[in-house]
């Protein structure tokens, strides 16, 4: 493909991953939601750590093991999801998907989604991506692997 693949834009995100080892306060009053996924396709692995209060995400845990554009697209999860629902971080998955896809699905209410139309072109690379929001989504809906 004439594109490239891992832009500035993406190895920049993909350089901002934090990963914090601990919730910042006590979990007494938190729902706490894990799961790990790994993707068929390429191998990637998302473990995620999630606290909610009424539903709304206050704090997650990402430990991934990922190409830069599954760093990159947690990142920007990251990022997004602090003060979210589940039907949010859905919306988002969806209009990533959709994109990807190459449906140029509005992304006006999430934050740099385009960032990750480098891929577009590369669906090996798509599991990897919507990995993170598929692990989030499970740890809120509070399946125990």
């Amino acid at each position: 493909m004439a594109e490239t693949l891992y832009t500035r834009d993406i190895l920049r995100l993909a350089s901002q991953l934090e990963y914090n080892p601990s919730f910042s306060d006590s979990l007494e009053d938190y729902t706490v939601g894990y799961a790990e996924m790994k993707s068929n396709i390429c191998g990637s692995i998302t473990k995620v750590k999630v606290a909610m209060r009424d539903a709304v995400i206050l704090e997650a845990l990402f430990d991934i093991k990922s190409c830069a554009m599954g760093q990159a697209a947690t990142a920007l999860l990251i990022e997004y999801m602090h003060g979210k629902k589940y039907s949010e971080i859905m919306d988002m998955r969806m209009a990533l998907q959709s994109r990807l896809r190459g449906n140029g699905h509005n992304v006006s209410a999430f934050p740099k989604l385009e960032i990750l139309d480098a891929a577009i072109g590369y669906t090996a690379r798509h599991g990897a991506i919507l990995l993170p929001y598929d692990t989030l989504l499970k740890a809120m809906r509070g399946e125990i692997p």
